[in-house]
């Protein structure tokens, strides 16, 4: 087996064997992951022994369709029977660092440094164009709101930002701010921990002053004039000039 041999069945072009198995968990093995290593070999059905062993996998994934347990479970993000900050289509066991059922967006970037082995395999199909189209799972911010300082400011990107911001005219109405579609919290900065320090501090302290749609159409603080009064105005000053 060959360097593109891995490469195609981390991204489900091509069955996987227990060979590959046995290596992916050994990497994990490698990256400092000792318990997950044998979470997934125990999943797999494997052992350091396998290594070598072109038989065919005899993971049996079931469910749903995949493997997923629902049609809920499809577009929950995490992978089968998990939920999670994106989508994925493989087992996300190992990944479940607390196991409490949801990978979160700081287990996933920890998964892409210590595990990529894995993580290639949890990707591929629609998950795969799901998540670079810009798009997060149903109900991830909720989660990763619960988390609180565990958690992440998540938000779309791409062409899930366009679609949950409204387009052009959602844009110019919210001043260029993202929407609650678009992140966890949109006033906290992409990307930052969601303990309650810092979101009352973006919230109250440093909430950012957008112009509303008011402003933007010069329509504060002028006085309502009643249709053709300033037609009018305009005449009468103009015949008194003559």
């Amino acid at each position: 087996m060959g360097f593109f041999d891995d490469l195609a069945m981390g991204f489900g072009a091509k069955a996987p064997t227990k060979d590959y198995e046995a290596r992916t968990a050994a990497t994990m093995e490698s990256n400092r992951n000792p318990g997950g290593a044998q979470q997934y070999r125990e999943s797999r059905g494997v052992t350091s022994a396998d290594i070598g062993n072109m038989s065919p996998s005899t993971y049996q994934g079931g469910g749903f369709f995949g493997g997923f347990t629902s049609g809920a479970d499809l577009i929950d993000g995490g992978g089968r029977g998990r939920s999670g900050a994106r989508f994925s289509m493989g087992d996300t066991s190992a990944l479940d660092l607390n196991k409490d059922g949801y990978v979160s967006e700081a287990e996933y970037v920890q998964g892409e440094s210590n595990m990529p082995d894995l993580m290639a395999q949890t990707q591929g199909g629609i998950a795969s164009l799901t998540n670079k189209l810009g798009f997060r799972p149903k109900g991830s911010y909720e989660q990763e709101r619960n988390l609180k300082a565990a958690g992440t400011n998540i938000g779309t990107s791409g062409l899930g930002s366009y679609l949950g911001g409204g387009g052009i005219i959602g844009d110019f109405i919210r001043d260029g701010a993202p929407s609650s579609l678009m992140q966890v919290d949109p006033n906290v900065p992409l990307g930052a921990r969601l303990d309650p320090e810092t979101v009352g501090l973006y919230n109250y302290e440093r909430m950012p002053q957008r112009r509303t749609l008011l402003d933007k159409l010069n329509l504060v603080n002028k006085p309502l004039a009643a249709p053709g009064m300033e037609f009018a105005r305009g005449g009468i000053v103009s015949l008194g000039r003559r």
